[in-house]
């Protein structure tokens, strides 16, 4: 695990390190080999920023692979994608860092490349939804790269956003996502939330308004269960 380099906020282990590799690995298939298991979102597979890693291992591996750096960077993101999707047989997802532009260069995620080893895409978009102008701009940016079903995380969890900045946010999502999910970590949150947006006549108008028609039908079938 490297130290905090300058200007970097948190800890990362290299993700070319082998027995790091492997040992994310095993837990992989350990998971995946429940029969109750639906499928496996890889998260945080990815290198944590430009310019890292620079340590001796890296600079070795790199040069011996006779690859540019960046390249270098990718092929062991895609390696160890195209690893696990040839070890399980379940659904297969993998989480993004939510840049659209620079994916390959910031993080050693070539989307063209990891796309072809996964079921689904998604990115957590969490920001302060009272001006969802970005989460537009974000959201078109991928859904345009993103050939794959693509789903958005929105930050519903605490402190939690207004309600009326998560419509907002839902709204905007849905015209672009093929699934959303609110992160909230914890039930009674998710509960409260749906309760809330079946219970108000407001939110139902308003995604009408909008022509809304994926959320009016959550909204349906949320009353039948809350």
């Amino acid at each position: 695990m490297r130290g905090t380099p300058k200007r970097f906020l948190w800890d990362w282990i290299c993700p070319s390190r082998t027995e790091y590799r492997d040992y994310c690995l095993k837990t992989i298939q350990d998971v995946a080999r429940h029969n109750d298991v639906a499928g496996i979102r890889l998260d945080s597979v990815c290198f944590p920023r430009e310019g890292y890693c620079d340590c001796s291992i890296c600079r070795e591996l790199s040069a011996k692979s006779g690859m540019d750096f960046f390249e270098w960077r990718a092929d062991q993101i895609e390696s160890f994608v195209r690893t696990v999707r040839e070890s399980i047989t379940c659904g297969l997802g993998l989480t993004l860092e939510p840049d659209p532009c620079y994916g390959k260069e910031r993080f050693g995620l070539d989307l063209e490349r990891v796309a072809e080893y996964v079921d689904f895409i998604s990115t957590p978009l969490y920001m302060d939804y009272s001006i969802v102008y970005w989460l537009d701009i974000i959201a078109n940016c991928f859904r345009r790269k993103i050939s794959k079903p693509y789903f958005i995380e929105l930050y519903a969890g605490h402190p939690r956003a207004p309600t009326k900045h998560l419509m907002s946010a839902l709204a905007v999502a849905s015209g672009y996502a093929d699934c959303i999910v609110l992160s909230t970590y914890e039930t009674k949150i998710a509960r409260s939330l749906q309760e809330e947006l079946v219970r108000e006549e407001q939110v139902t108008a308003f995604f009408k308004e909008r022509e809304c028609t994926e959320m009016i039908e959550l909204l349906h079938r949320w009353r039948k269960i809350v």
